[in-house]
């Protein structure tokens, strides 16, 4: 499940409001009333709920063909990405300034069609991890 960058907000300062059409945004609370007179409305926990996205059954079975059908394209980028964390191991003296997800992320970003969810598993599947969420 992925959060679509919307948190529930528990700032004192602000309150979540729905526009007439559905965007929801974090409104300073100075100017609730103005917001309402536009035709917006205070947000609910359900509207928040509505912001959060579901991986569809298409989407599980594409991430367990792609490191099948582009098996080169995936052994590449995971072999710069184990280059990279091996590189960072030895510059940080083994310490790491982020997670593993953070790295993957950050390397299928920059490659065209490679999903960072099936880099991640081809990754720890074929690769002796250096660094693993836990670190």
């Amino acid at each position: 499940m992925l959060i679509n960058e919307v948190v529930w907000n528990e700032d004192a300062n602000k309150t979540n409001m729905v526009s007439p059409t559905g965007e929801l945004r974090s409104i300073l609370s100075q100017y609730v009333d103005t917001y309402i007179a536009k035709g917006w409305r205070i947000a609910t926990r359900k509207d928040i709920h509505l912001k959060f996205t579901e991986d569809t059954p298409w989407e599980y079975i594409t991430r367990k063909i792609k490191p099948v059908v582009q098996h080169n394209k995936y052994q590449k980028v995971a072999e710069k990405l184990h280059a990279v964390l091996l590189r960072k191991e030895k510059e940080n003296g083994g310490h790491f300034r982020h997670a593993l997800g953070w790295y993957v992320a950050k390397l299928a970003g920059g490659h065209r069609d490679v999903d960072h969810k099936v880099l991640y598993k081809y990754y720890l599947d074929n690769f002796d991890p250096v660094i693993t969420n836990s670190n």
